[in-house]
């Protein structure tokens, strides 16, 4: 099976800033050499799988399911490692959900990880939660993520040749048990054209431009939300915490340090 790579930085900000830098870049039509479309608008919702036992997590997966426009999308996402550049390259599969899509997810798996033992055979049906729950996977995350994305081109015409990345500013909310916390990101993924030494320079503009209150941030919306929802109710990552359970930089620092703490561990690949 073909394997698709992508190639993302992903920025964060500082949380009294977040509207006024997401306003600036919306209204960008160029940055450095660099040419933005309009802002398209979409809301997302996100919903993470895994066995009871992590499986996925301890082999570096994450099994999404995806909710876009009135559609259903399955995605795995896998193997991320660091690139010298500062941003991260991972494997990505992602189909619209059916059959064939759900098959070739299911095959990926089945190759990278034998002992997984997901049900084999099962009946395609409309609701996705409850058929990948009955594969043998349980949810672990969900999320809300309204999304204004601007394409970025080498050079007009806006053509598919032209096309190397897609700017988005992320708006997050996440749900763990029954409390709602609030992180806003930029990314940048390539796309067709985009090479790593593109997204870097696109960051370091943004980064420029911005100064102290943008920041390279290394790790997932999957795995910010899985180190929240075990920290969540801490005195120490409560104190870090803007209004409304928004995440302040302080609070990316923590879910860093646990990380690391985790990787020393051994309880985080």
């Amino acid at each position: 099976m073909k394997e698709n790579r992508e190639f993302e930085i992903t920025l964060i900000i500082e949380g009294d800033k977040v509207e006024t830098i997401f306003e600036q870049i919306s209204s960008l039509k160029t940055f450095g050499s660099f040419h933005l479309s309009d802002v398209n608008t979409q809301t997302i919702y996100d919903i993470y799988f895994d066995t009871a036992s992590d499986q996925l997590k301890e082999m570096g997966f994450g099994l999404r399911l995806r909710y876009l426009n009135n559609k259903k999308f399955v995605t795995l996402k896998g193997k991320s490692r660091k690139s010298t550049w500062g941003g991260v390259e991972r494997v990505e599969l992602e189909y619209p959900w059916n059959q064939k899509g759900w098959d070739k997810i299911y095959r990926y798996l089945n190759d990278e990880i034998p002992d997984l033992h997901l049900q084999s055979g099962l009946v395609m049906e409309k609701d996705a939660e409850n058929f990948i729950k009955k594969a043998g996977l349980r949810k672990i995350q969900e999320r809300k993520n309204i999304r204004q994305s601007k394409f970025v081109y080498a050079a007009k015409p806006f053509t598919c040749s032209n096309l190397l990345a897609e700017l988005a500013l992320d708006s997050v909310t996440l749900f763990v048990g029954q409390e709602t916390f609030f992180m806003y990101e930029i990314e940048i993924e390539s796309k067709n054209n985009g090479k790593p030494a593109d997204i870097k320079e696109m960051a370091d503009l943004l980064q420029v431009k911005f100064g102290a209150f943008i920041r390279v941030y290394h790790h997932s919306k999957l795995t910010t939300g899985k180190i929240i929802t075990l920290i969540y109710t801490s005195p120490e990552f409560q104190g870090t915490l803007k209004n409304k359970n928004q995440l302040a930089f302080d609070s990316y620092r923590l879910i860093e340090d646990f990380y690391d703490i985790q990787k020393l561990n051994g309880a985080n690949k």
